[in-house]
């Protein structure tokens, strides 16, 4: 902007000088055009926000228009983003950038220069221009960056699997059967989301994630593959897919299954998780109310709240003795459950009369917490013997009985083994007592922890379980 305004000063006083030859004598006295310094900075950042990042290069972070009061609505000309600012190169365009108050002014077509590699998220959303040109530089476009934009309508109507650069944009409204390219690395986040028309869908093995969200709501979706290198399960990833039905089979490589990763898949009928799984998110099958088998494999050592509740035809399942530690409400409105085995004498069992319901026969050890819960919300209990495994309680790592430094002195030496490559020396009881922080590591976090409950039962703590202390506490 003050580029324009100082070329149109200048163009009318030239004009006006041409005019009299006196004045054209005066004014080329007075001035001297080399001495003219346009401040090419000072006028971008009348039009952008500038962000400098740690590598030395420049984020347009915002978009600036002065808009007068009462203003009369006019298209926007081209807008030809900047390649550098202050002697260095612009190389994003952050998120939010163009999604200002703004935003319905830009109508002209967005020139995007070289020099920017990547666009945040929503970075245009909401925008009103028609036409992008985006450089072949550009590899990563941030979820969402031109949604709700005529732009991104117009691309839906050449091909509704909207791709740009390898970037999978957007699969809104596609339809049928869907296949993907196999120059894709990556399903991004809502690309697919509440899309009720697409029926099935091929991923290639180039994809390596499957983002939160991107199948979200695909009611009529009844077919997928999953590609061989997935190796996380993201939260939501296929939530409402009521159309799945039959058996679903966790691929072997997958090692978690984020929160509410299949939720409401009302036709799923079985659920096989490989081994290898160690971790099964909040929700992760909630809803899936078909199902009548669960296959959970020993590697499992984490099932979060509310797992599989809901399942109201899942008949029984077994919990193995990897399990440390079972959520709250994890089978709760499991009508046909009839049964649980739980296999780790040791594994916590959220403190709750509806983690299982009041109907299901729970099998475990003598004296184990399934025996302890069992007793305290009475529930039919079926004895499996005594375990092999010793009973620790949560931070009794020891087995003395009591949490105290000298449970913290074991964690910490167990710590300095394995912080410089050498082995655990503790059992598997003895790790599920001292991962006081449940996240899969025996540290000094766990320590701390554990001198933290001591230091408070020493000076009159009255809540003498630890692992109700830590509910309380967490």
């Amino acid at each position: 902007m003050k580029i324009k305004k100082l070329i149109a000063v200048l163009l009318t006083t030239c004009a006006f000088a041409a005019g009299t030859p006196s004045s054209s004598r005066l004014y080329a006295n007075a001035v001297n055009l080399d001495d003219i310094v346009i401040d090419i900075d000072a006028s971008l950042e009348q039009e952008y926000e500038f962000t400098l990042k740690n590598d030395g290069t420049y984020e347009i972070s915002g978009y600036i228009r002065e808009i007068e009061e009462n203003p009369v609505f006019t298209p926007s000309p081209d807008i030809y983003l900047p390649k550098s600012f202050k002697g260095k190169p612009v190389t994003s365009i952050g998120d939010h950038a163009f999604c200002t108050n703004n935003f319905d002014y830009i109508t002209g077509t967005v020139n995007i220069p070289s020099s920017i590699t990547s666009i945040g998220k929503d970075a245009f959303y909401l925008c009103n221009f028609t036409n992008c040109v985006i450089p072949e530089s550009v590899t990563s476009i941030g979820i969402s960056a031109f949604s709700q934009t005529p732009y991104l309508d117009n691309l839906r109507k050449q091909n509704p699997v909207v791709i740009v650069n390898n970037v999978l944009l957007d699969a809104k409204t596609a339809s049928g059967d869907v296949v993907l390219p196999n120059t894709l690395t990556t399903i991004p986040s809502f690309t697919f989301t509440d899309n009720e028309l697409v029926k099935s869908v091929y991923i290639p093995d180039s994809v390596k994630e499957i983002a939160p969200h991107a199948f979200d709501g695909c009611k009529s979706l009844e077919k997928f593959n999953f590609p061989k290198d997935i190796t996380e399960i993201n939260n939501w990833t296929f939530s409402y897919c009521e159309s799945l039905s039959g058996p679903l089979t966790i691929p072997s490589n997958v090692s978690s299954i984020g929160e509410c990763a299949f939720w409401s898949c009302k036709n799923l009928t079985s659920v096989n998780i490989p081994n290898g799984v160690t971790y099964i998110g909040g929700s992760a099958f909630k809803f899936c109310m078909a199902v009548t088998e669960v296959s959970v494999p020993d590697s499992v050592k984490i099932i979060e709240g509310c797992a599989f509740s809901e399942n109201h035809k899942l008949e029984n399942i077994v919990i193995p003795a990897s399990v440390e530690l079972i959520g709250q409400g994890c089978f709760r409105y499991d009508y046909s459950l009839d049964y649980v085995k739980i296999l780790n004498p040791n594994c916590e069992i959220y403190d709750d009369d509806d983690t299982f319901p009041a109907y299901t026969v729970i099998y475990g050890y003598e004296n184990s917490t399934a025996h302890e819960y069992a007793i305290k919300y009475d529930r039919k209990f079926v004895s499996l013997g005594e375990s092999s495994v010793p009973r620790l309680n949560k931070g009794d790592i020891n087995g003395d009985g009591t949490v105290d430094s000298s449970d913290a002195a074991v964690v910490l030496i167990d710590y300095s083994l394995t912080s410089t490559g050498k082995g655990s020396a503790l059992t598997d009881a003895q790790k599920s007592a001292a991962d006081i922080d449940k996240d899969g590591k025996i540290d000094a976090s766990d320590a701390s922890f554990i001198l933290r409950f001591y230091s408070y039962v020493s000076t009159g703590g009255t809540v003498t379980d630890m692992s109700k202390w830590l509910n309380n506490l967490l």
